[in-house]
């Protein structure tokens, strides 16, 4: 891999309006906008506590060093390193050196970190480079070939041992600190930073590693957040604040809920952050042997998610799934796991995935919400279509759940498989086809025969009058019907139910031959109490101004069908007889009326 050169410091023979500090030189190539980013942010501020005369030998031992790696504007990858000088060439405290990388990611052999302490990384600068005269030529490109000398897989592994728990905790820190938008600072020896950091970005697949951006020191950590950097696209995933940093004390900060803290030197942890299935697992993997880790950074690469957020920890759901059969999962799950397979994985797993989600929701009775039920059903359309006949029977049973849990008019369901109807016309009436059989009428019947819940009667009633034509008649043989007289015998049976009566009459009044059937069942049940019919009739009498025009027109049906004319008869002389001006009924003149 070819990568660029840049180098910043002090220097008394360049040309700068900042006393000295300036860019040293620099490869041919890389941009003014790359440059003002790497100097922000890889700007050094030695501890407070340490001596500002060190011995080299003092900043090699002692001296935190600010060990980055991030994107550049336009979209470039940058390996850096700030490193502390000690005086500068006028006797000046704080001269530092940052020396950085910059390199096309797509042609990147490693993962970043792992360019950590190789000989090309420079930390110093001669006598006879300070003294060189202005200005210095153009620094080559390198041609980067040695890696991970320092840190790698053993290494890693090494320093995993009897670490595992926390390394999981830390991956589910930084993932919580990306979902909430806030920073996640990281406090430890200058040596575990740079491990934690690069072994989170070593359990990050390959295809994510280089757009992890980490800082193990940073001397400003309040400027990070400033508009200025954030248009620099300079976002930390993990910052390591200097400990003596102003407004910033990790004793103080890790109760803030403007950030997330983990401070292993001094033992602050930001409370109430779950460890979650992905990191565990992570986790897990790096401290044993890489495999999952591995296996899961494949299956991402397959995917077009390249995202460092909670994405990863619904991935991963999303891999487990395809692998496993034995997984439990609940209705968020399931909607994640859909809205990740349409968003980023192939067609192929998302067939298998389809397959998987149906055959696991059955088996563990899972009922997923109406609205999450309309994705899922588009999802299973769209992916795996042969697995139509379980969808339905899904379907089914789903149904049945929603109104028996229902307390209300069950308005969503019927929303629900509205939508349903709309949005996939045929499969919708294939599934009404499906319910039509003896098969599932019986397993209806099972469920619904002398059912006592108005509302569940209600439901059912209604869906079926718009999902099926009853002709009444005995020619009308089709199952459905079966299960449409229960329902009808279910409603009377239940004290109380004449509203719900009315309103099942108002909707068969759109077919003369409903109505009949409709009524007929009615009055077998209920037309010998008297005291039920006169509740019947009032209900057909009290004003309702949005349904006056369909009650009109329902009233008029009746009278002109036989076995409901003393009925409407009876309506209408009770109308007369509570009415103000007799000559007006439900809004409709009776003089108009045809009998």
């Amino acid at each position: 891999m070819k990568a660029l050169q840049y180098i910043y410091t002090s220097w008394k023979n360049g040309d700068s309006a900042e006393k000295g500090y300036m860019i040293y030189s620099k490869s041919e190539g890389i941009t003014d906008e790359e440059c003002t980013a790497i100097k922000d942010a890889m700007q050094y501020m030695a501890p407070k506590e340490l001596t500002f005369t060190p011995t080299p030998k003092e900043i090699a031992d002692i001296f935190p060093y600010s060990f980055a790696c991030f994107t550049l504007p336009g979209g470039r990858g940058c390996v850096a390193q700030s490193t502390y000088l000690g005086r500068d060439y006028s006797g000046r405290f704080g001269n530092y050196i940052i020396y950085a990388l910059v390199f096309d990611k797509s042609e990147l052999p490693c993962r970043p970190a792992e360019m950590f302490a190789e000989d090309y990384i420079k930390t110093f600068m001669t006598e006879e480079e300070l003294n060189a005269p202005s200005p210095v030529p153009p620094l080559p490109a390198l041609e980067i070939d040695n890696f991970g000398s320092v840190i790698n897989d053993d290494q890693i592994n090494e320093f995993l041992f009897d670490k595992e728990e926390t390394f999981a905790k830390l991956i589910s820190y930084m993932l919580k600190a990306r979902e909430s938008g806030i920073p996640f600072y990281l406090n430890d020896t200058r040596e575990n930073l740079v491990l934690w950091a690069a072994t989170v970005q070593r359990a990050l697949p390959a295809c994510i590693a280089s757009n992890f951006a980490f800082n193990t020191y940073v001397g400003q950590h309040e400027v990070l957040n400033s508009q200025k950097y954030k248009s620099e696209g300079i976002d930390f995933y993990i910052t390591g604040v200097r400990p003596d940093a102003n407004f910033f004390n990790y004793e103080t900060e890790y109760r803030s809920s403007n950030h997330i803290v983990m401070d292993f030197l001094g033992g602050y942890f930001t409370e109430g952050i779950e460890t979650d299935a992905f990191s565990k697992a992570m986790a897990a993997s790096m401290a044993f042997d890489f495999e999952e880790a591995d296996s899961f950074g494949s299956f991402i690469e397959e995917t077009s998610f390249r995202e460092i957020n909670g994405g990863l920890k619904t991935g991963y759901l999303y891999y487990k799934l395809l692998r496993e059969n034995e997984i439990d999962l609940n209705a968020k799950d399931v909607c994640k796991v859909i809205n990740f397979g349409k968003a980023w994985a192939n067609e192929k797993d998302n067939s298998d995935m389809g397959c998987k989600l149906l055959v696991l929701i059955q088996e563990s009775g899972l009922i997923l919400e109406p609205k999450d039920l309309c994705e899922f059903w588009d999802f299973i359309c769209k992916y795996s279509e042969y697995m139509e006949y379980t969808l339905y029977d899904f379907l089914l049973e789903s149904v049945y759940q929603y109104v028996c849990d229902s307390k209300g008019g069950c308005e969503d369901i019927l929303g629900m498989l509205n939508s349903l109807r709309s949005s996939y016309p045929a499969k919708y009436s294939e599934f009404l086809k499906y319910q039509n059989t003896d098969k599932n009428v019986d397993k209806l019947l099972l469920y619904l025969s002398g059912h006592g819940n108005i509302n569940t009667n209600r439901f059912y009633v209604l869906w079926l009058t718009d999902s099926y034509r009853f002709s009444g008649s005995s020619a009308d043989t089709q199952p459905i019907t079966k299960l449409f007289n229960i329902l009808l015998k279910n409603i009377c049976a239940i004290p109380d139910s004449e509203e719900v009566i009315k309103e099942i009459l108002l909707k068969a009044s759109s077919s003369r031959r409903l109505m009949e059937y409709v009524f007929n069942v009615f009055m077998n049940d209920i037309g010998h109490n008297n005291s039920r019919m006169n509740k019947l009739c009032s209900s057909f009498t009290q004003k309702d101004s949005e349904h006056d025009d369909k009650t009109a027109g329902c009233i008029q049906m009746m009278l002109e069908i036989p076995i409901s004319k003393p009925f409407a008869i009876r309506l209408a002389a009770q109308s007369i007889a509570s009415a103000k001006k007799p000559r007006t009924n439900f809004g409709f003149s009776i003089t108009n009326m045809k009998v």
